[in-house]
């Protein structure tokens, strides 16, 4: 009786069968699975139950063992699939079978699925570099050992640390983050330990946790490590490796469980440096910056895009093969922070769907193009200059446009103005 309470707890389907391939016990699950009743069932023989799947009573009259054999079942004009193993239990000449419905396993290997796609929802590229970067972040997630990400500034570290916590078993508890580089020093470790103290004047006692307690059970992302003193740094380091914290204010050692993942942006001097290297022994992740990843370029700056037009109210489709080949041409020393910048300007001067290497034209670093301009201008006053840039915006708007009333309204001004303009610089409408 206690076996059958045992069999019936359990998640698969379960079939014994003895040596003469009669049925000896069927537990909840496998009835519930293949429309089986026990009551009718047991004592009689395999091939004798026609709701059994042929492969199924093949497989059990056979003195093979199998793991997670996969078998498709017409039940109840129902196609159904699942994933069966046996096991023979020689000394008793049992032949235990059980059953995992493909599609349940299916569900969870979506949703395992899903979970990795909202981890990594926000980290941009698919380069191989990047892609390798995230396989070593799933495999850390797994353990709860401290993790230090390094690389440059603006190389994105916190979403890859968030995506750690996503992908840990502690995703379910809290994920809190400090920016060490926005408070000072004191302010920080107060933010961390907490403090415990006592008012002399109404003699209460004033408990604050600070965010190692705040953040037990879950992660705790320490951004800018660099940014504090030796001293302060050691501190931290001890709460990682051992656990344990004293409140400022008080004596009292504090017993925590917390998972740290620290960031340090790079080159990086320290006397800790050796310290910390101990700290997080084989646990550093460095992320790679942008000019290291050049095959995620485009995506990286469609994705700035597609932020950037709602704030300033464009629909920007994306860019040309021209804009991509200046960038690299122009081999800027950039990290993602300073991209946005660059992509930003771009989308606030381009008049194109699509951006092309001209609305780059403020980085281009062409000296010939720069000691032309100088000696162009160098005899000319501040009017002139404005002059010769108006005439020439002009110009370009007529060819483009081959319209004076359409000239007028891309560039803001009236008709009238326009044709002034035009008889201003002698300049002829060429259709």
């Amino acid at each position: 009786m206690k076996l059958n309470y045992l069999f019936d707890s359990m998640k698969v389907g379960l079939i014994v069968a003895d040596n003469n391939m009669e049925i000896v016990a069927i537990n909840a699950e496998c009835e519930k699975m293949l429309s089986l009743d026990r009551s009718v069932i047991l004592g009689r023989k395999i091939h004798d139950i026609a709701q059994l799947p042929e492969k199924l009573i093949s497989l059990i009259n056979s003195n093979e063992e199998v793991e997670y054999y996969l078998i498709n079942s017409n039940l109840n004009n129902t196609q159904c699939q699942y994933f069966v193993s046996k096991k023979i239990v020689i000394s008793d000449n049992y032949h235990i079978v059980t059953f995992h419905n493909f599609m349940q396993i299916n569900d969870i290997a979506n949703s395992i699925k899903d979970i990795e796609s909202d981890a990594f929802s926000e980290i941009i590229g698919n380069s191989i570099y990047i892609n390798s970067i995230k396989e070593i972040c799933r495999l850390t997630a797994q353990n709860d050992n401290p993790i230090l990400l390094t690389g440059e500034c603006g190389t994105k570290k916190h979403r890859f640390a968030r995506a750690i916590h996503v992908l840990s078993n502690r995703n379910n508890n809290p994920f809190l983050s400090l920016d060490l580089r926005k408070l000072p020093e004191n302010a920080v470790l107060r933010e961390l330990f907490g403090y415990d103290k006592e008012k002399k004047i109404l003699h209460v006692n004033i408990n604050s946790a600070g965010l190692f307690e705040k953040a037990s059970g879950g992660t705790l992302f320490l951004r800018g490590l660099e940014n504090l003193s030796s001293k302060a740094i050691k501190r931290i380091l001890h709460v990682i490796k051992y656990q344990e914290l004293t409140q400022g204010g008080s004596k009292t050692v504090k017993h925590i469980n917390v998972r740290v993942i620290a960031s340090l942006s790079l080159p990086f001097e320290h006397e800790t440096n050796e310290s910390m290297q101990k700290t997080f022994e084989n646990n550093i992740i460095r992320i790679p910056s942008l000019r290291e990843c050049p095959e995620d370029l485009p995506i990286y700056i469609n994705y700035i895009i597609n932020q950037i037009n709602p704030v300033i109210q464009k629909n920007i489709l994306g860019i040309t093969k021209s804009y991509i080949n200046e960038l690299s041409k122009l081999k800027l020393e950039t990290n993602f922070i300073e991209l946005t910048k660059v992509v930003e300007k771009s989308m606030l001067i381009t008049t194109n769907y699509y951006m092309t290497s001209e609305d780059l034209s403020f980085l281009s670093e062409n000296k010939v193009k720069n000691l032309n301009c100088i000696k162009r201008f160098s005899n000319l006053s501040l009017s002139q200059i404005m002059d010769d840039k108006e005439k020439n915006i002009i110009e370009k708007a007529l060819i483009k446009y081959k319209s004076i009333r359409q000239t007028a309204i891309a560039l803001g001004v009236s008709h009238t103005s326009i044709i002034n303009k035009m008889k201003m610089y002698n300049i002829k409408l060429n259709n």
